[in-house]
């Protein structure tokens, strides 16, 4: 009878390790993982190589937790009752799909506040909804811009009044001087290929040259594409 009782208590006092190795999806190990074990509340953060271990654990039913920032929290049910334990765990990454993003752009207002100058700034919308023979006849609607038609399709820019050689048109940053000759010689430019146009009024000869006494027609190139993006536009 006295056998028996050592030989019970010995079996319930008998207690056991549990270890394992927490990788991500692409085997590599995980380091500071955190890792919780219930009931007890037995709680270690796994080493450089993803390894963690508990000693000294009773037989029963254990609940392990295993959680880290970006990854989503492994629930393991596992029961000790005769040897100890060894897992290998892999923690997946957390996918998120963000709301829709929408950047507004203050660039117009912030030139009028910050700058001497007389600027407008216009869009490609500015322009289809002003649409005229030529680009000039399409920005004739704006204060202090006038234009010299010298034909169908054809004009020339006047700016305060003044014209031709005193009127800097910059095209994509390339002047174009071709609409200074002479009076039959117009603005060749495509106003459909035109996305933003910087118009100052005034002079600006200390940024564009001795020409623009009246002021500078400044026609922006298009914005580069994001990469991995296509795009076209019809008329």
């Amino acid at each position: 009878m006295l056998l028996c009782a050592l030989s019970s208590f010995k079996l319930q006092a008998q207690q056991f390790g549990l270890s394992g190795k927490i990788t991500d999806q692409n085997q590599q190990p995980l380091m500071g993982v955190r890792v919780t074990l219930h009931p007890g509340n037995n709680e270690l953060r796994t080493d450089s190589r993803g390894y963690f271990r508990f000693t000294g654990l009773d037989t029963g039913n254990y609940q392990l937790l295993a959680s880290l920032h970006a990854f989503k929290t492994l629930d393991v049910k596992l029961v000790l009752h005769s040897k100890d334990v060894e897992l290998s765990l892999i923690l997946y990454t957390l996918q998120h799909q963000l709301k829709e993003v929408v950047i507004s752009d203050r660039r117009a207002e912030l030139l009028h506040d910050e700058q001497s100058l007389n600027v407008e700034v216009v869009k490609a919308e500015y322009i289809q909804r002003n649409l005229g023979g030529s680009l000039m006849k399409s920005l004739e609607r704006l204060p202090g811009i006038k234009t010299i038609g010298i034909g169908s399709g054809q004009s020339k820019p006047l700016v305060r009044g003044l014209g031709f050689n005193r009127v800097v048109v910059v095209d994509r940053g390339v002047k174009h001087e071709g609409q200074a000759w002479g009076a039959d010689h117009g603005l060749e430019i495509d106003q459909f290929a035109a996305t933003e146009i910087e118009l100052i009024k005034g002079a600006a000869s200390f940024i564009y040259g001795s020409d623009a006494i009246a002021g500078a027609i400044d026609i922006k190139a298009a914005a580069v594409p994001a990469a991995h993006t296509s795009g076209a536009q019809y008329l």
